[in-house]
Order: C-alpha cells, then structure tokens, then sequence
C-alpha cells in the first residue's frame, strides 16, 4: 500500500501563486459551492481549515460552535493563502445573524409606513444589531449572587403570594428555587 503525502506538499502541489493578488489559488476539487476541498483519510474534507493549520501551525479553535468560519479577505473563494484568512469569531457570526434579523424587521417596518424607511440605512442597522448583541451576550452571562438572591426571594415571594400567603413576613425555605 502507497504511503500518504503530507497534507503540506498536497495543498502546495495543487496551488498556484497569482502575483497580481497575491492569492494561492487551489487547483484541485471543489465542493457544489465551488469551495476547495480534498481527500484525507478517504473522507473529503474543507482545505481552508488545513491550509489555516498547516501554515499558520495551529488548528483553529471555537469554544461555541464546531466548525469555526475562515473568511477571505481577497473574496476568492478558491484561495487558501494563511495570510489572506481571517477566523470569525463567535461574537462576529452572531452579529451577522443579528444583523440580518434586524434588516429584515426593518425592511418590514418601512414597507408598511414609509416613515421607518431610515430603519434599513446600514448605520442604524449596525448599531441596533450591536445593541442587541450586547444584550444577548448580557443574557447568556450567569448573574453575579447578589443579582441571583434577589431573584431567588422575588420568586419565592411570587410563590407563597400564589399560595395565599401576604408576603410580608420571610417565608419559611431560604434555599433557591430550582429554574
């Protein structure tokens, strides 16, 4: 059985250098979407994220999603060039969502009251996606233990004022309520 060639002389082997962009343009397959792929241990897998580890010397890294996104600053989808990669962060991918959501509850918005036609300038997108994000990220936080005591006697409260009681004497369990 043939021995395997390192992934490194691979990707090299099927790339081409273009002096005008400094792009490395990948010669070998690519997927239905025209993104560059290649066989390694008779799977087909993505070349960007190998190119990203073998040339930069480390793998990438998400700690929310498992396939982080490599964005090409060039816009060529066949180029692998490490310095032309650039890896969307978490926070960068859910800003986009956000974005996306928010333009197109804008362009709602302004269809039916031409008054919220500003709602789809890419300004107040921007920034009302960032306020949004911010607000998420806030939400995905656990609450410090003052915040989260307060909680917990506000739903203990609500509980006892469902079951008759008048709330104005400390009610009997202090631990916190499951949520």
């Amino acid at each position: 059985m043939k021995k395997p060639r390192p992934i490194e002389e691979r990707l090299i082997e099927n790339s081409e250098y273009v002096p005008g962009t400094g792009c490395l343009i990948w010669k070998g397959r690519v997927d239905k979407n025209g993104y560059p792929e290649i066989k390694v241990d008779g799977r087909r897998v993505s070349v960007r994220p190998l190119a990203y580890a073998v040339f930069r010397g480390e793998p990438l890294h998400s700690d929310l999603v498992s396939r982080p996104q490599i964005q090409m600053t060039c816009g060529d989808r066949c180029c692998i060039h490490p310095d032309h990669m650039t890896v969307k962060s978490d926070e960068d991918r859910l800003l986009t969502q956000i974005k996306q959501e928010v333009y197109q509850w804008a362009q709602i918005k302004a269809d039916a009251n031409s008054r919220f036609r500003f709602m789809t300038r890419p300004e107040y997108i921007e920034a009302e996606a960032r306020k949004q994000l911010e607000v998420r990220i806030a939400a995905s936080q656990p609450p410090s233990p003052e915040i989260q005591d307060i909680l917990d006697r506000l739903r203990r409260r609500s509980v006892g004022l469902q079951q008759g009681h008048d709330g104005t004497e400390p009610l009997g369990d202090p631990r916190p309520l499951p949520r």
